[in-house]
């Protein structure tokens, strides 16, 4: 991967909670959590994941939106949390396109 800033921060955020605590708490592998931050694996793409990844590191606010921009970045895609919330909006699809018609003119 040419791009490690998320494995990074998952490192930094992490502190002292060891890798095995948080795949115990995420339903996942140490090793899986260790091939992320060493850059081998992409950071996880469904939301469920990766929210379960910012309650077990109790990231809140910023530090929370900085996890989900990072995945995202990763893969050059739109956050997974305002994927969510676009989905449970579905009013909000047509919100954006109007908007976007704003932008293009």
């Amino acid at each position: 991967m040419k791009n490690n800033d998320f494995g990074k921060y998952l490192n930094k955020c992490r502190g002292k909670v060891s890798l095995q605590q948080l795949a115990d708490f995420c339903g996942c592998s140490k090793p899986y959590l260790w091939d992320i931050e060493q850059g081998n694996t992409k950071p996880p793409q469904n939301y469920k994941r990766l929210n379960d990844i910012a309650n077990g590191l109790n990231l809140h606010g910023k530090a929370r939106d900085k996890l989900f921009d990072l995945a995202a970045k990763a893969v050059e895609d739109i956050p997974l949390d305002i994927k969510e919330i676009i989905n449970s909006n579905p009013e909000w699809i047509q919100k954006i396109r109007n908007s976007k018609e704003n932008i293009y003119e």
